[in-house]
């Protein structure tokens, strides 16, 4: 999570995505599966590997859902922008709470532009 206002930056978070918190499932306890992941049909699971999706997806849903109200709360309205790997899996459960624009691979999106304008700069030297 990071929060720019009037185009500087205030300060921002990190937390696990969806594969990351089922995986130290995995990796930090000694009887809990490797799961792959998918989207839950339901919010309970009834099987180890579906509760465990269930945890790693809700908890992903109801983090930002807080995090977002906490925000609007502070900084007033908002432009949420949600990316990441997990982005497509997530919209289903947020679109409808959360108006935001969705860009799964952002980092790639943010590298080619800067190079991009690197190029730029560098023509208009030569």
């Amino acid at each position: 999570y990071d929060m720019i206002v009037d185009r500087c930056f205030v300060g921002g978070n990190i937390s696990p995505g969806l594969q990351m918190r089922l995986d130290a499932m995995h990796r930090l306890t000694n009887a809990l599966p490797v799961v792959d992941l998918h989207t839950p049909q339901d919010d309970l699971g009834r099987t180890t590997i579906e509760a465990m999706n269930c945890g790693a997806y809700w908890g992903v849903i109801y983090e930002i859902k807080q995090v977002v109200d906490r925000y609007r709360l502070k900084y007033g309205q908002l432009a949420v922008f949600i990316t990441g790997g997990g982005a497509k899996k997530t919209r289903q459960h947020l679109e409808e709470y959360v108006d935001a624009v969705w860009i799964e691979h952002l980092i790639p999106i943010g590298l080619n532009f800067i190079a991009q304008e690197v190029s730029k700069r560098q023509d208009s030297d030569r």
